[in-house]
């Protein structure tokens, strides 16, 4: 990945927080985000405008992954949650430690609403890429971790938004205690447990389980 994708982001001088743009997957069709999905967000998140209940808000266009991951580790250094691309994600982890990797950032853990609507758009699509057919091998559910971002074809195109359909399970933010994820992961075999609709699983930490960040629209 080009040195943990220094060569790939526009000249970012090595800023571990600093996403690599989602380039011409996003043409035109962004549900309203002027053909920006970054809008005034955060590089490395994308603007999504409010609907219904949901207020406009921010979030990670790639599974979050630790400041020192690269294309071959994950990384050991926890000390805060970024969004970037090429890069191994950030899995076995609990919702505190989630939630304090996206509050060390700036962040915070998606709720429910959000996460879907960042899946789906506020249709909330079954697939990150279509309302009804599952496509097998388009998103990460081939029994092992897949790096951020690299199967170009799993976003929802609005938004850049990667892998949220398999790769890793993500915590979302329920209210209750204990681990609530979506997503489905890279063991996953039924494409139920793949959609992004698919209700919220009660868990335990596993290396299958991650987590992506968002934070109120600026």
């Amino acid at each position: 990945n080009g040195g943990n994708n220094g060569g790939n982001n526009g000249g970012n001088n090595g800023d571990p927080d600093v996403g690599t743009p989602d380039g011409g997957n996003n043409g035109g069709n962004n549900g309203g985000n002027n053909g920006n999905p970054q809008g005034n967000c955060p590089i490395g998140m994308a603007s999504v405008p409010a609907a219904g209940e949901v207020a406009a808000y921010c979030i990670d266009q790639y599974e979050a992954s630790r400041p020192d991951a690269t294309d071959q580790t994950p990384g050991g250094d926890s000390s805060r949650a970024t969004s970037r691309a090429g890069v191994r994600p950030w899995g076995q982890v609990d919702r505190d430690a989630a939630a304090a990797a996206c509050g060390a950032a700036g962040k915070r853990l998606c709720t429910l609403d959000e996460w879907q609507i960042g899946c789906g758009g506020p249709e909330r699509t079954y697939y990150p890429y279509s309302n009804s057919q599952f496509e097998p091998g388009r998103c990460n559910n081939a029994g092992a971790v897949a790096t951020t971002g690299s199967l170009s074809a799993c976003v929802f195109e609005p938004y850049g938004t990667h892998d949220m359909s398999g790769n890793l399970l993500e915590i979302v933010d329920t209210g209750e205690a204990g681990i609530t994820a979506v997503g489905g992961s890279y063991q996953d075999t039924s494409s139920l447990l793949l959609a992004c609709t698919n209700p919220p699983r009660a868990l335990s930490s596993t290396p299958a389980l991650g987590f992506r960040c968002c934070m109120n629209a600026p």
